[in-house]
């Protein structure tokens, strides 16, 4: 819905005051369910490793608890969790997706990867794990970066590109926005899901 997916940074101000996140720190958003098969302790690694080497960031994590991951990604960022940021499922997520510097989806597994198309909806360019799945959401280095899965070391230097290159990250912010409009908004996917039924 791109009514509902789109640039607003309104809310921006708020939900930093309400979260106590200070203006000047780049925040790096996971928004899906809390399970092993997500990956997100490996990003968890990858942001705490840059984190530990001097980038001004922190982790928002958005979603359900379904096993334990949750619980290994609070013991990675023991003595740092005041970078830590989980929150649970949240109706206004478009407001998170405005919010953040970049959206980053590290699945071992996925189906589809919804909210990286949601996140380049709005502007944010996103990160994901060089699976099948994401291979449409994601385009390489055109709305945002693939890493190699499980690599938290290759994860990092992927989110590291996206801070220092403002050039890059400004060219994935519009080239994110323009291929949720071109290759999937609500029209084309319809008449695209009926031309695939009349074949049959």
């Amino acid at each position: 819905d791109l009514k509902r997916f789109r640039p607003n940074n309104k809310f921006n101000r708020y939900l930093r005051s309400i979260h106590n996140i200070p203006a000047d720190k780049k925040i790096i958003l996971y928004a899906g369910r809390f399970n092993n098969e997500k990956g997100i302790e490996t990003l968890a690694h990858a942001v705490l490793r840059l984190i530990k080497k001097g980038q001004n960031i922190v982790l928002m994590m958005i979603g359900s608890r379904e096993d334990h991951s949750i619980d290994k990604v609070k013991e990675i960022f023991i003595n740092y969790n005041k970078y830590l940021f989980i929150l649970n499922h949240i109706n206004e997520i478009e407001r998170y997706y405005n919010l953040s510097y970049l959206t980053c989806l590290p699945s071992n597994r996925e189906g589809f990867g919804m909210s990286l198309l949601e996140s380049s909806a709005c502007g944010t360019p996103v990160v994901g794990s060089n699976i099948y799945g994401l291979q449409d959401s994601i385009i390489n280095n055109y709305n945002g970066f693939h890493f190699n899965k499980g690599d938290y070391f290759h994860l990092s230097i992927k989110i590291n590109d996206l801070i220092c290159d403002k050039n890059k990250y400004l060219k994935f912010k519009a080239n994110g926005i323009k291929l949720v409009k071109n290759k999937f908004n609500e029209h084309r996917v319809i008449n695209n899901f009926k031309n695939f039924i009349s074949k049959y």
